[in-house]
């Protein structure tokens, strides 16, 4: 028995009926694997190279030899596709399935083959510069370059989806992770893309979902000033609500959207500190997709900067049982509201209990260390021995915290 059925599940290929919208998606295609030969609307999150490893050291042998098996035949379907010049649609949509299956290598190391379209050439060059930049941020502090991406900008005009897909991933990596390009650049190409989304006429579920989703990624450009911000936001809120689906694969896009659109509503309040309408789109957010913990997390975090540490208990506890990513951080962060509402006992239980899902992590040993060297109990010599000898762990230690653990050890 899997243990994160709602997600192991669907990345399998197997339905599963409380499964999250993006395993939901996935149980689809690979129900039904001829669907990769029509226009797809892929969910818009791309999981890091993390939280597969994170998936499998939980689920065990069965699932790590599945997915290993499924992570395969992507990349062989995708090969053949390729050399034997299967559709133009096919082979983007098996690009955007290894992109969503991670597997930024095996897409980076293809080797093009066939004619394709100037059109379709730009849209396989495009994955590939996602799937760079995804593999960066994946790496914690890796230098982003929009280089890529901007090289296929300078080759407007294109189709206008094309277009479009291109601008506004310069513009959220560029505003949101901080990549790096010239400021004058990112201005033009910013203004060009506003003027085509404005102008962006759509007639399908995949066409509506695209304009939201640029709106929303417009939105993001702290230079154009709060209040053409907040316009741009409420755009993509509006064209997210007003997506009527046509059967279950595109019904699972729209709400994909929609959630993705509240995520970036529910931050801009909390900025704005309308902290009543944060509230509320995060409720939504986890009646969307009640079996992600996404949803659960954000809303945890939100309520512990309000000091509201019973109910993030709760959130931070419902995100751990539907993880990962993050299993061992939620509990983690359970453990501490716990401290702050005085259920100490409790909270020493959940430090242990994260620190035996995320070994490497110090920080609930760091915690449970000063716990028991305060509380006069021998155990805090047992924690020190266990952190010193894990160069992982003793490397994330700083300078005052190592000086005290040595100490403890010398003495």
């Amino acid at each position: 028995m899997l243990r994160y059925p709602q997600i192991s599940h669907g990345y399998l290929g197997e339905r599963y009926k409380d499964s999250t919208l993006s395993s939901s998606f996935f149980a689809e295609v690979w129900q039904d694997f001829s669907l990769l030969d029509s226009t797809l609307c892929f969910p818009q999150r791309v999981p890091k190279t993390g939280y597969f490893l994170e998936l499998c050291s939980l689920e065990k042998k069965y699932f790590q030899e599945k997915l290993q098996r499924i992570t395969a035949q992507i990349t062989n379907e995708l090969q053949s596709a390729l050399i034997t010049g299967h559709s133009t649609i096919r082979v983007n949509n098996l690009l955007y399935l290894a992109l969503r299956y991670s597997l930024f290598d095996e897409i980076l190391s293809i080797t093009m083959m066939g004619k394709r379209s100037q059109s379709s050439g730009i849209e396989i060059k495009f994955i590939y510069e996602l799937a760079k930049l995804e593999k960066k941020l994946s790496c914690h502090g890796s230098e982003l370059l929009l280089d890529g991406l901007i090289a296929i900008a300078n080759k407007l005009p294109l189709e206008p989806e094309c277009n479009i897909r291109v601008l506004n991933r310069i513009i959220v990596f560029f505003y949101r992770y901080a990549a790096h390009a010239e400021k004058s650049v990112i201005k033009k190409l910013l203004d060009a893309h506003i003027s085509e989304v404005n102008t962006y006429q759509v007639t399908t579920t995949r066409e509506a979902i695209l304009k939201s989703m640029a709106y929303r990624g417009i939105a993001m450009a702290s230079d154009l000033g709060e209040k053409k911000q907040a316009a741009f936001l409420s755009f993509a809120e509006e064209h997210a609500r007003n997506i009527t689906p046509q059967g279950r694969i595109e019904e699972i896009a729209v709400s994909d959207n929609l959630y993705t659109c509240l995520q970036s509503v529910a931050k801009w309040h909390i900025y704005q500190k309308n902290y009543t309408e944060a509230e509320k789109c995060l409720e939504e957010v986890c009646k969307l997709d009640p079996f992600d913990f996404v949803g659960y997390c954000e809303m945890a975090m939100f309520l512990s900067r309000l000091d509201r540490f019973s109910e993030a208990n709760f959130y931070f506890e419902k995100a751990a049982v539907l993880g990962p990513p993050g299993v061992g951080m939620n509990t983690y962060f359970q453990a501490k509201c716990l401290e702050k509402i005085s259920r100490n006992n409790e909270a020493i239980l959940t430090l242990q209990k994260a620190s035996a899902i995320d070994p490497n992590a110090v920080s609930p040993l760091l915690d449970l260390f000063y716990y028991y060297k305060n509380n006069n109990s021998n155990k805090f010599k047992e924690i020190a021995k266990k952190i010193m000898v894990s160069a992982t762990l003793v490397e994330q230690l700083n300078p005052d915290e190592l000086y005290e653990i040595k100490n403890v050890l010398v003495d």
